[in-house]
């Protein structure tokens, strides 16, 4: 099955108009696309900033590796569902390994994805994950990172993204944010985010850009201070007792330790943490759990933590 086949047979559905290897709904859901616009703005603004081709470092390429557990060498003339892309640095690397990549990507980062990586084995499908269209089409890799506790309904990623799975062959990879103190401790004591959220989600993703923007060139240097001058343990303390959401990279292997590029890589993940309108983390107990009720052979659920989001969930088709 080659990608020309898998474009016509979506398209057939007559549910999409299209240019060239990027499908747009007929119809499209404004109000589900006004929910996911800060995606847009974030990855149209920081179009290459986590792609290994630009960074000269395989951050993302051995976090697939890594988080998967796939070998990327048998990727070559698969058919490969990628849902949700970002700006597309995983699809580089499927489109490197020779993978038959469908992307499908609601926020106007699908865009930035076919900006970065046009490719005959790609076709993006600017569209939601619940409402893509593919009727009698399988794929032998199903892929989810970034995604699942970004939606209202978290679960239903997860069925949506297995009954896309070839039977008895597919296999599955996706990630989830991980609540690593159970269901009944509040997330805000551990992470600050959380503390933060009910705020910056209400603000208009531009606006709320625009602030970090400004409030961040100021914070970065402190909190990089802080990190040079404190033990790791201490620091973590220090930052539970000052709760300012920040992504600091300093010190971090596979980040670029430039200035400037450490306050990029903060204010993208800084604006990331607090602008998503859904932020949902599980604990690993949940997952196990959602994953035991899926249409799946064999799972895995797993912990990654240093390349990663915290918990992965593997599997294979039944």
């Amino acid at each position: 099955m080659d990608l020309v086949f898998i474009k016509e047979k979506i398209l057939s559905s007559g549910y999409y108009e299209t240019k060239e290897n990027f499908l747009i709904p007929v119809d499209s859901n404004k109000d589900s696309i006004n929910k996911v616009e800060n995606f847009g703005i974030q990855w149209n603004l920081f179009k290459k900033t986590q792609f290994d081709s630009f960074t000269n470092q395989n951050l993302t390429e051995s976090r697939l590796k890594k988080c998967s557990g796939w070998d990327l060498n048998k990727l070559k003339g698969k058919c490969l569902l990628e849902m949700g892309s970002g700006a597309g640095r995983f699809t580089e690397i499927f489109l490197k390994y020779g993978a038959i990549v469908v992307s499908v990507e609601l926020s106007n980062a699908a865009y930035a994805n076919y900006e970065n990586n046009q490719n005959k084995n790609l076709l993006i499908i600017k569209d939601s994950l619940f409402n893509f269209k593919c009727d009698g089409i399988t794929f032998d890799y199903v892929f989810c990172y970034g995604v699942s506790q970004h939606v209202q309904n978290p679960i239903e990623v997860y069925k949506t993204c297995v009954k896309h799975l070839k039977l008895k062959t597919g296999l599955i990879s996706i990630d989830h944010y991980w609540k690593r103190l159970g269901e009944y401790i509040p997330c805000f004591l551990y992470y600050p985010k959380y503390l933060w959220r009910p705020i910056t989600t209400k603000l208009n993703p531009r606006l709320l850009l625009l602030l970090i923007k400004i409030i961040y060139p100021i914070v970065l240097p402190f909190d990089i201070l802080l990190k040079k001058i404190f033990p790791k343990l201490i620091y973590k303390i220090i930052k539970l007792i000052i709760p300012i959401p920040i992504s600091n990279y300093f010190k971090e292997k596979g980040i670029n330790q430039n200035y400037n590029n450490l306050l990029t890589w903060c204010i993208m993940d800084t604006f990331d943490q607090l602008g998503a309108q859904y932020d949902e983390p599980w604990t690993y107990k949940k997952l196990y759990r959602i994953a035991s009720g899926l249409n799946l052979d064999s799972f895995e659920v797993k912990q990654e933590t240093k390349n990663g989001n915290g918990l992965v969930l593997n599997g294979k088709a039944r």
